[in-house]
């Protein structure tokens, strides 16, 4: 057998371990990885933080480049008159100060397919979770719609809310444009009904009453009798039978 010199010893055992790249060695301090790259890039070929079929791996919680793309979007798809064009959306992955209980509160007309693509981003980022309490539903003051828990109380809101819509809805010529609609819950009642005119979209006046009755434990009011009629000021008004 033929014997190999000490120039071909000292030769392979480089070989050796640079291919190896001893992690308890000096060399580690000069490599990416185990095999010795020292580009930065991957064994595969591709770029870090690249997967072999070319997709970007996700970042890690904090990092997530999606948080700032539903901060943008939120306070874009916000504005309303009244909480008749807000809706609640689910938010346990957006950590953000628009979501205090796991929810957030956007305009109606927003696209709610596109948040959806960017919460199911957000759970990428592995940020999810929230605290155990539920939302409601308000449009603020200032007119941006709010999911709230504990720190503003609503009630006053959907009084002002139902207001608005009466005023906007009790316009008439004669009383064959009013009717009566019913308001137990609505404190600016008469015998429970008040008067609105034929126009007036009565699954959005139910709407607003389904919100008050959240705000108390007892709806209602002396039993009495009403008919709708309009009154001088061309409003449409419940009178007394």
């Amino acid at each position: 057998m033929k014997r190999l010199g000490l120039n071909h010893i000292l030769i392979l055992s480089l070989v050796a371990s640079t291919a190896g790249c001893d992690f308890g060695d000096k060399c580690v301090a000069d490599c990416e990885t185990a095999g010795g790259n020292e580009s930065g890039s991957s064994s595969d070929g591709n770029e870090p933080g690249e997967s072999s079929d070319g997709d970007t791996t996700t970042a890690g919680p904090g990092t997530c480049e999606s948080t700032a793309t539903a901060e943008a979007f939120i306070e874009a798809n916000r504005q309303c008159s009244s909480v008749l064009d807000c809706v609640v959306v689910e938010a346990i992955c957006y950590q953000g100060p628009y979501r205090p209980c796991s929810s957030v509160g956007l305009s109606a007309d927003a696209d709610l397919d596109a948040w959806t693509e960017i919460h199911d981003d957000l759970a990428e980022c592995g940020e999810c979770g929230g605290p155990a309490c539920g939302s409601a539903l308000m449009c603020t003051d200032e007119g941006e719609c709010q999911a709230t828990f504990g720190t503003n109380d609503p009630c006053v809101s959907y009084e002002r809310d139902a207001d608005a819509f009466l005023a906007d809805n009790q316009a008439c010529e004669t009383d064959a444009d009013c009717m009566l609609a019913p308001a137990e819950c609505y404190t600016g009642n008469s015998c429970g009904v008040v008067a609105l005119n034929n126009s007036a979209d009565l699954s959005d006046w139910d709407t607003l009453l389904g919100y008050l009755q959240s705000c108390t434990e007892i709806c209602g009011a002396d039993p009495c009798a009403a008919t709708a009629s309009c009154g001088p000021e061309g409003v449409c008004v419940a009178t007394l039978s």
